[in-house]
């Protein structure tokens, strides 16, 4: 059995929430900013890409840190708040975001807001699965939860790429050959995500394992060589 530092596990999930903090209300202000500057379009782009590589990421190591808090039952409590609170941050980020920089916030709050806060509850889904996979797996392998969590992370992905397809071909009858293409690759790159996902979150499993140290055995001390020998006692007679 692995030995997990309750230490090392909340202070992940705490860079973790700061991550996404970092990510989503930072760098989120600098995709806003240049947002429509057609001279900053490529900066726009590579931005907008690396934010979203790395927020899956995020997300992916704090479903793991849950996942690893449930199964070894490690200060449950305090985990599942941070994971809640790193959880709602880009919701709250994003939503801080589009009332400073959209001008019709106040007119379309609805719109909005339901456009930002639908995501919570794909990441509630998870969150729910990776709890009771814990609890239905303990002693057989806290992988086996990660695997849980990448299959409905997957099965949700999937269904809103077979919806986001079905209204495509509905409007468009006669798709080229690269949208055929990009409508197969929709569906390639969210298996290959939820493999790097599980072995991110196998990665923050040994990240938090204390390493056992291997005791060295014990050396014979060796002769001094300064002792005069003990002279031998003569044998009765």
């Amino acid at each position: 059995m692995q030995k997990i530092s309750p230490a090392r596990l909340f202070y992940a999930a705490l860079i973790l929430w700061a991550a996404l903090l970092l990510i989503s209300l930072g760098l989120g202000a600098v995709i806003y900013s240049i947002t429509g500057d057609v001279l900053k379009e490529g900066l726009y782009k590579v931005l907008d890409f690396v934010s979203s590589v790395l927020s899956l990421a995020a997300f992916f190591a704090l479903t793991a840190v849950l996942g690893i808090s449930r199964y070894y039952d490690l200060i449950t409590e305090k985990i599942t708040a941070v994971c809640i609170a790193a959880a709602l941050t880009p919701q709250i980020s994003s939503t801080i975001l589009v009332a400073v920089y959209q001008t019709d916030f106040a007119e379309r709050i609805g719109y909005y807001l339901i456009s930002i806060w639908a995501e919570i509850v794909f990441a509630a889904l998870i969150f729910v699965t990776v709890v009771i996979a814990a609890q239905l797996l303990r002693g057989r392998g806290v992988r086996k939860v990660f695997i849980a969590a990448m299959g409905i992370w997957l099965l949700l992905s999937l269904s809103q790429e077979l919806i986001t397809t079905v209204e495509f071909l509905y409007e468009i009858k006669d798709p080229t050959v690269g949208e055929i293409i990009s409508i197969i690759t929709s569906y390639i790159l969210p298996v290959i995500k939820v493999f790097l996902g599980y072995v991110l979150s196998c990665a923050v499993t040994e990240l938090v394992t204390e390493k056992e140290q291997v005791s060295s055995p014990v050396q014979p001390e060796p002769p001094n060589l300064n002792q005069s020998p003990t002279p031998a006692k003569n044998p009765k007679r």
